[in-house]
C-alpha cells in the first residue's frame, strides 16, 4: 500500500521532479523518476522485502485511469508478463494504490540505449551485429508468445554490462499488440485510425492507420530501420526533413517511399571520419562494409510489401548470424528482383522463350565463372609461390656473385702483395749498399714482406669463405623446394585428420545420446523426475527418436494446464485453501488476506485484505480467526469478513496460538500454542468451553470430526491424541509408537480408522475402537501430508516430491505417482475427491496435480502459492493452500 500521501496531487510529482525519499507503493520505496509517458510515470524503486534490489516500477498516471487507458496500460503489464527472456525486461510484481493507479513492477535496467551504447564505446559493425542479433531473437520470443511490440526504436533498446559483457534489453511494451484473440480484446487503445509508434521507426502498415492489418513483419520493418542507424548513424530518412512535413505527407513517404540504401546515405552524410571512427574503422573501410551483404540484409527487411521482408525476426537474426560467420546470406538486391517480376508481369508470354535460354547460360555464364574464379585463384596461389621461389634463387645468385666478387679482389690484393714484394727483393738485389745499411732498413724490408703476406693468407681466406656462402645458397634453395613440397604433405594430411574429427565427433555425441537415455531412465525409476527431464532436454534435438518420446512421456503424465487470470502474487505465508459451503467459491488465505474465486469458471470472485495473522476460516468463507500481532497479545480476534467487522474476541488463556480449526458448522474453533495447549471456543459468545491439554509441544496438526463432538490431534511429542469435547476428563486415549513429531492426521469415522504421518519417515494406520495400529508404512522421508478415500479403502501420501497410494486393509502400496515437480518445493499436500475418482496434490510451489485414483493419469490444473488441500463436499471442487 501507499505509506505516504494518497491524494493523486501530492502523491505523484511533476514529470522531471524527484519523489520525496518518504514515498512509498507497498514494500517499494521510490528513488527517483526514470521517465514519463503520456499514459504513466516509471520511477527508479529499491524493493525492500523478500529481496533488496533496485526495480523500475511503472503506474499509470492519476486523473487519466479511463478505461482505454487502464486497458493499454494492463495490456502493457500482461505482454510482459507472458514472456520470459534474456533479453526481454522481467516483471516482478503488479497490484494498485490506494488511490485506484494500476502499477507494474520490472526489472531495471541501468545504462543507455543501444545506439549510444555503441558510439560511447566505439563498437566496430560487427559487434554491434552481434548486439542486434539478441535484439531480433528477443522480438521473436515476443512474437511466439504472441506479442507485436510495435514501437522498437533505440530508446526502447537499453544495453546494461554483465559480468564485462554488454546484454541488450527489450522494454516499453506500452503500444504492444496482442496476436491472439483473448489479449487482443484488452488493447482497446489500439483502435483502428489511430496513430501508434514513432513516425522514423514506423512500418509503411503503421502508416496506414490500420491496427488489424499489423503482423510480426511490421516489427521486423522497424528492426531494419534500427540496423540502418546502427551501421551507418543515420535514419533512412532525414528526421528534420520528415517532421516538416504535414501528418498526411509523412505517412505517404513512410508507405511509398524507397529508403537510400547504406553507402549512398554515408556519402550523403557529413563528418564521414567521425562516424568511421565510432565505428572503430575509416571512411573508406566503411563504405566497403556498408555495400554488399549489409547493404541488402537491410533493405530487404525495410521491404514496403511485407511478403518480401523476412518471415520472422528470427530469420532476421539467422542472416545477420550467417554474416558474421562469412557464409552466404539469403538477402538479395532488392530492385533488380523486383524490375525483374515487373518485366515479366508485362511481357508473360514473350519472355517464356527467352527467359528458357536466358537461365540457361546465366547457369552457365556463374557455373563457367565460379570454375574461373576458383582456377585464377588457384592460378595466382601457384604464381605467388613461384614468385617466391625464384626470389629465393635470385637472393642465392646475388650472394654467389658478392662471394666471387670478394674473391676477386682478395686475389687482387694478393698480387699486389706479391708485385710489392717483388719490387722489395729486385730493391735489394740492385743495390749492394742494401747489406750495408742498417739493420733498421732490412728489418723495415722484413716487416712490409711479412706484412704482405699476411694479407694473402687473408685474401685466400675470403675467398675460402665466399666459396662456402655460394654452397649454402644453393643448400638454402634445395631446402626452399622441399619446404614447399612438405607443406603441401601436411595440407592433405590436415584434411584426412579433418575427415577423421568429424566421423568421431558425431560418433561421440551418439554415445553422449546413449548415455543420458539410460541416466534419464534410472532417474525416472528413482523418481528423480526434474532431474531426468534435465538429461532429455540436454539431448541433441537431431538425434531425438522414438525413444526420447517415449521417456518425456514417462517423465510427467500431465496432460492440461489451467490457469486463473488476475491473481497476483500472494503476500506472507498461504495457510489453506477451501471450496464455500455452497460450492459456489473457491477461498484461499494467506497470512493476512483471503482471495475467492468462482468455482465454475476460477475468475476472481474479490478479495480481503489487511488482517493481521490468519490462522483459519470458516468454510462458508464468512469468518476468519486471527492472531494480534502487538508484543504481548495473544488473543484471538474472530473477523466477520463481508462486514469487515470484529466479533467478541475470544476471553481465556492461550500464550502464543500457532494454528487453529473451524468445525464444519462453524459454531466451534479449536486452537493450539506452541507450549502444547489447545483450547475450544463458542463463536458466536468467544468464550472458552474446552481447554485441552497434555500434548508436550507443539501440535502440528488438528482435526474437527464431522459432528463437532471429537477432536483429533498429532504434536511435537510424538503422539496422536483423541479428544472428546463434551466429556469432563476430554481426553479419550493417546496413541504411541511413532519415533518423531507426528506432522498429519486424519480421521475415518465410517470404518473406525485413524490415520497419522510422521517425522520419523512413517505413516500408520490405527483401529480407533481398540487404539492399537494395523500397519505400519514405511517411507524413508518425513510424511508431510496424508488422506483417506470418501469409502476408506485407499490412503493417499506425500513425502517430499513422492506420492504414493495405499491398501488401507492389507498396508500394501498400490501406487506411486510420479511427476515433474519445481526443483523448489519442500512439501506437497494430498487429498481425494469426494467420490473417490481422483487423486490431488499441491506442491508448495503453487502447482496443483491431478491423477485418475483408477489409472493414475495427471492433469494440472493450476498454479496457486498454497501448499494443503482439501476437497469439496460434490468431489468437482478442489482447494488449497499454506
Amino acid at each position: 500500500m501507499v505509506t505516504e500521501p494518497t491524494s493523486p496531487s501530492a502523491r505523484f510529482p511533476e514529470r522531471g521532479a524527484p519523489p520525496r525519499v518518504t514515498d512509498r507503493i507497498d514494500g517499494y520505496h521510490l528513488l527517483r523518476i526514470l521517465g514519463e509517458g503520456g499514459m504513466g510515470i516509471v520511477y527508479l524503486a529499491e524493493q525492500e522485502q523478500p529481496i533488496q534490489r533496485q526495480v523500475a516500477l511503472k503506474v499509470i498516471k492519476p486523473g487519466i485511469a479511463s478505461p482505454a487507458a487502464v486497458a493499454r496500460f494492463e495490456s502493457e503489464r500482461q505482454a510482459l508478463a507472458v514472456m520470459e527472456h534474456p533479453n526481454i525486461a522481467h516483471v516482478y510484481d503488479a497490484g494498485a494504490t490506494d488511490a485506484g493507479q494500476p502499477y507494474f513492477v520490472m526489472e531495471y535496467v541501468p545504462g543507455p540505449s543501444i545506439t549510444e551504447y555503441c558510439d560511447q564505446h566505439n563498437l566496430s559493425n560487427r559487434n554491434r551485429l552481434k548486439l542486434f542479433r539478441q535484439v531480433c531473437l528477443a522480438i521473436h520470443h515476443a512474437h511466439q508468445k504472441g506479442v507485436i511490440h510495435r514501437d522498437i526504436k533505440p530508446s526502447n533498446v537499453l544495453v546494461t554490462e554483465r559480468d564485462g559483457e554488454p546484454v541488450p534489453k527489450v522494454i516499453d511494451f506500452g503500444i504492444a499488440k496482442a496476436i491472439d484473440q483473448h489479449q487482443a480484446s484488452q488493447s482497446l487503445f489500439t483502435q483502428k485510425g489511430m496513430l501508434v509508434g514513432t513516425p522514423e521507426y514506423m512500418s509503411p502498415e503503421q502508416a496506414a492507420l490500420d491496427t488489424l492489418d499489423i503482423d510480426a513483419s511490421s516489427d521486423v520493418y522497424s528492426l531494419g530501420v534500427l540496423l540502418y542507424e546502427l551501421l551507418v548513424g543515420a535514419l533512412p530518412f532525414d528526421p528534420k526533413e520528415l517532421r516538416k512535413k504535414g501528418l498526411l505527407e509523412i505517412l505517404r513517404i513512410i508507405r511509398e517511399d524507397d529508403p537510400v540504401s547504406l553507402t549512398n546515405r554515408f556519402r550523403m552524410l557529413p563528418g564521414a571520419d567521425e562516424i568511421a571512427l565510432r565505428r572503430d574503422s575509416n571512411p573508406g573501410t566503411l563504405r566497403r562494409q556498408l555495400s554488399g551483404d549489409l547493404d541488402w540484409i537491410t533493405m530487404r527487411a525495410m521491404e514496403k510489401d511485407r511478403r518480401h521482408r523476412y518471415s520472422s525476426a528470427a530469420e532476421f537474426a539467422g542472416d545477420v548470424e550467417r554474416y558474421l560467420n562469412n557464409e552466404p546470406v539469403i538477402a538479395s538486391p532488392p530492385s533488380r528482383l523486383y524490375r525483374v517480376r515487373k518485366f515479366v508481369s508485362k511481357n508473360r508470354w514473350p519472355v517464356t522463350a527467352a527467359a528458357a535460354i536466358l537461365m540457361a547460360l546465366c547457369l552457365g555464364l556463374v557455373a563457367s565463372t565460379i570454375l574461373y574464379f576458383r582456377a585464377e585463384g588457384q592460378r595466382i596461389e601457384a604464381q605467388s609461390e613461384r614468385a617466391e621461389a625464384e626470389r629465393q634463387r635470385v637472393e642465392a645468385e646475388r650472394q654467389r656473385l658478392e662471394a666471387e666478387r670478394q674473391q676477386t679482389a682478395a686475389q687482387r690484393e694478393r698480387a699486389e702483395a706479391l708485385r710489392q714484394g717483388q719490387a722489395a727483393e729486385l730493391q735489394r738485389n740492385l743495390t749492394g749498399q742494401a747489406l750495408v745499411q742498417t739493420e733498421q732498413s732490412r728489418r723495415d724490408a722484413e716487416f712490409q714482406r711479412s706484412e704482405a703476406e699476411q694479407k694473402g693468407q687473408l685474401a685466400d681466406e675470403r675467398a675460402v669463405e665466399a666459396m662456402g656462402q655460394r654452397q649454402a645458397a644453393v643448400e638454402q634453395k634445395r631446402l626452399a623446394d622441399q619446404a614447399l613440397a612438405q607443406e603441401e604433405q601436411q595440407r592433405l594430411k590436415a584434411d584426412q585428420a579433418n575427415a577423421a574429427e568429424g566421423r568421431a565427433r558425431l560418433l561421440a555425441q551418439r554415445q553422449s545420446y546413449t548415455a543420458r537415455l539410460s541416466a534419464a531412465d534410472s532417474l525416472l525409476r528413482s523418481n528423480e523426475v526434474a532431474e531426468a527431464k534435465r538429461q532429455l532436454l540436454s539431448c541433441p534435438a537431431n538425434l531425438r527418436g522414438w525413444e526420447w518420446r517415449y521417456l518425456m512421456w514417462k517423465a510427467d503424465s500431465s496432460t492440461t494446464t489451467v490457469r486463473a487470470q488476475g491473481v497476483r502474487a500472494l503476500e506472507g505465508s498461504p495457510r489453506a485453501l477451501t471450496p464455500s459451503n455452497d460450492a459456489t467459491r473457491i477461498l484461499w488465505a494467506s497470512s493476512d488476506a483471503l482471495y475467492s474465486w468462482a468455482a465454475s469458471s476460477y475468475a476472481p470472485a474479490g478479495d480481503y485484505r489487511g488482517f493481521e495473522h490468519i490462522l483459519a476460516f470458516s468454510r462458508d468463507g464468512s469468518m476468519l480467526v486471527s492472531a494480534s500481532d502487538k508484543p504481548g497479545d495473544s488473543s484471538l480476534v474472530v473477523h466477520e469478513v463481508s462486514a469487515r467487522r470484529v466479533a467478541p474476541a475470544f476471553a481465556g488463556y492461550l500464550r502464543n496460538p500457532v494454528d487453529a480449526a473451524f468445525s464444519k458448522d462453524g459454531a466451534r474453533v479449536v486452537s493450539s500454542a506452541e507450549d502444547g495447549l489447545m483450547a475450544v471456543w463458542d463463536v458466536v459468545s468467544g468464550k472458552q468451553i474446552a481447554t485441552l491439554s497434555g500434548h508436550l509441544g507443539r501440535v502440528w496438526s488438528i482435526v474437527f470430526s464431522d459432528d463437532g463432538r471429537r477432536i483429533l490431534s498429532g504434536g511435537a511429542d510424538k503422539t496422536v491424541r483423541v479428544w472428546d469435547v463434551m466429556s469432563v476428563h476430554h481426553e479419550l486415549y493417546s496413541l504411541t509408537g511413532h519415533g518423531g513429531a507426528v506432522l498429519s492426521v486424519a480421521y475415518d469415522r465410517q470404518r473406525n480408522h485413524i490415520f497419522s504421518g510422521s517425522e520419523d519417515g512413517t505413516a500408520r494406520i490405527w483401529d480407533a475402537a481398540r487404539a492399537v495400529s494395523l500397519h505400519t508404512l514405511a517411507h524413508g522421508a518425513p510424511v508431510s501430508s496424508l488422506a483417506a478415500s470418501p469409502d476408506g479403502t485407499t490412503l493417499v501420501t506425500s513425502t517430499e516430491k513422492t506420492i504414493r497410494l495405499w491398501d488401507v486393509s492389507s498396508g500394501r502400496l498400490l501406487a506411486t505417482l510420479h511427476a515433474d515437480w519445481p526443483a523448489e518445493i519442500h512439501s506437497i499436500s494430498v487429498s481425494f475427491s469426494a467420490n473417490g475418482s481422483q487423486v490431488l496434490a499441491m506442491s508448495s510451489a503453487g502447482e496443483m496435480k491431478v491423477w485418475d485414483a483408477n489409472t493414475y493419469g495427471g492433469t494440472i490444473l493450476k498454479r496457486t502459492g498454497g501448499a494443503r488441500l482439501a476437497i469439496g463436499p460434490d468431489g468437482k471442487l478442489l482447494a488449497a493452500g499454506s
